[in-house]
């Protein structure tokens, strides 16, 4: 993906890091990691858990690395 990022906007770079699960559900946990606010389920006009459980049914979960 970052080869392909750099062909679409020169110079373009990332870091990957490890996230709690309990982080991607939490407005005020995902703060706490610079540059990341994330919505909770709640704040959405409609319930989003059906369909993003529906949506990470379709793949599945990478292999942790040990």
């Amino acid at each position: 993906m970052r080869r392909r990022a750099n062909q679409w906007s020169a110079g373009w770079d990332a870091t990957l890091i490890d996230l709690p699960e309990d982080v991607l559900v939490s407005e005020s946990k995902s703060r706490l990691y610079d540059g990341l606010w994330l919505k909770e389920p709640k704040q959405f006009l409609f319930d989003a858990m059906p369909r993003a459980q529906a949506y990470l049914r379709r793949f599945p979960a990478p292999e942790r690395k040990k």
